[in-house]
Formats: C-alpha cells, sequence, structure tokens
C-alpha cells in the first residue's frame, strides 16, 4: 500500500487539466461563434446602410430637379469630373441631400493629390447626426460624380444623343451618366484613431486615370475598419441642354 501514495492526487490533477483544456476549448468556440455571428450582422448592416442611398436617389425624383443648381444632380452637374462628398445623415429626403452640406474633391492637373474644397460634406466622428443610429456605430458617407473620368462612356459623336433631336435648333437633348459611391463603415470594430479614420474620409472614390493612388475604401481596408463600398451608375435621358450656353443643363428626366 505505501507504492500508492500520492496517486490520487495525481489522478485529480489529470481531472483538473483535462476539465481545463476541454473549459478553455469551449471559450474559444464560443468566442468563435459570437464573431461570426457579429461579422454577419456588421455585413448585414453596412450592406443595407450603403443600398439606402442608391434607393433615395433611384426613386426620390431628383432627376426632375437635376436643372437646379441648388440640387444635388445639378451642382453635381456645375462640377463634372469632381466628386460631391455628403454624409448620408438622419434626416428627411427635404434636408438630406443640401448642397450647403456637401464638399468637393478634385485631382490637381498632374493627379498626383486631391484638393479639398468645403468640410461640410465629410461625416465627422465627433457629431453624433453623423451617426445613423443613437449607437453611434455606423455612418455612411457618399460620393457623386458627373461624367466620370473613368467612366466607359461611348465617346462617338451624338451617340448620347436622342433619336430625332435637331442639333439647330434652340435646345437640344443629350444623356448625363452619374456614378455614385457609397461607403458605409463601423469605426467602433477598429482599433483605428479617430484622425486616422478622418484621413480617409477626405480620399477621393476614384484614383486618377495614370498611377495608383489611395483611395476612400482602400485606406479604410489599410486600417482594418469593417465596411461595405458600392458603386452604381445612373443615365439620366433626355437632359435638355440651351444651345446659347452649352453648360446650362434645364433639366433631365
Amino acid at each position: 500500500m505505501k507504492h500508492q501514495n500520492g496517486s490520487t492526487l495525481i489522478v485529480v490533477l489529470i481531472l483538473l487539466l483535462m476539465i481545463t483544456i476541454m473549459g478553455t476549448l469551449a471559450v474559444r468556440q464560443g468566442l468563435t461563434t459570437l464573431n461570426i455571428a457579429t461579422n454577419t450582422q456588421a455585413n448585414q448592416l453596412l450592406f443595407q446602410s450603403s443600398d439606402t442611398p442608391l434607393y433615395r436617389l433611384g426613386s426620390g425624383g431628383f432627376s426632375s430637379t437635376s436643372g437646379k443648381a441648388t440640387s444635388l444632380l445639378g451642382y453635381a452637374l456645375l462640377n463634372q469630373g469632381k466628386e460631391v462628398i455628403f454624409c448620408f445623415r438622419s434626416q428627411t429626403s427635404e434636408s438630406l441631400f443640401n448642397t450647403s452640406n456637401t464638399s468637393l474633391l478634385t485631382w490637381n492637373s498632374a493627379q498626383t493629390d486631391i484638393t479639398v474644397s468645403g468640410t461640410g460634406g465629410f461625416c465627422s466622428l465627433s457629431t453624433a447626426t453623423d451617426f445613423a443610429s443613437s449607437r453611434k456605430a455606423q455612418m455612411t458617407q457618399v460620393a457623386i460624380i458627373a461624367n466620370p473620368i473613368t467612366s466607359t462612356v461611348d465617346t462617338t459623336p451624338f451617340s448620347s444623343t436622342s433619336l430625332g433631336t435637331d442639333s439647330d435648333s434652340s435646345n437640344v437633348t443629350d444623356t448625363k451618366l452619374f456614378r455614385v459611391y457609397v461607403n458605409s463603415f463601423i469605426p467602433a470594430l477598429s482599433t483605428a484613431t479617430d484622425a486616422e479614420i478622418t484621413a480617409c474620409l477626405k480620399r477621393p472614390n476614384e484614383s486618377p486615370l495614370s498611377g495608383s493612388a489611395s483611395t476612400m475604401s482602400s485606406c479604410l481596408k489599410g486600417l482594418n475598419i469593417p465596411f461595405n463600398s458600392q458603386v452604381q451608375d445612373f443615365k439620366l435621358d433626355s437632359c435638355t441642354i440651351s444651345s446659347a450656353n452649352a453648360s446650362t443643363i434645364t433639366s433631365c428626366s
């Protein structure tokens, strides 16, 4: 019996070790499941948030106001090739697309850096109304470009002119292309600083024709910030253009 002294202690230690290992595996499995569920919910939230501005633009009747310089599309037409930036704030549709709450981004002549005009369009991490909910988790920033430089628009003469149009008449009809970029992101699920995120929000959505400059989506990706980016082209037909001033667009349908 003397040779069996301490065997009970060894058995108990082995059992404790097995229980510890099983408990650790269970905790790790639970954390993995929680991460998967969180990522799924975050991706669904980001996708729905990105889709909302596109739905608003497609069904909100904004084409009928495109000839007004104070409207969103009219303002984009007056600044063709530039990115009109605005934060998709929790407001009503009447004040949601307010040109006073926009910013402009444009590449310099050398296409090496951007010029920022106005700061009212960028989402601010310190402004509660810039978040989509009171929980201050997710926000969405939109960019609209009239006739984007990277578009594949047919440049054949009169290719965008409607059939039956007389180019010698006082007004001609034309087609205008709008490209919309929507970026929704959740800063709370990242370790990036507010300054780093703010810098990303001021990056353009399109790279120049030459070079590979950092864009907003690549900047967010580099900081490991959960985001969803959607791009959609809108073509407005029968845009009435005054022959007296080729830059004046009175309306689109």
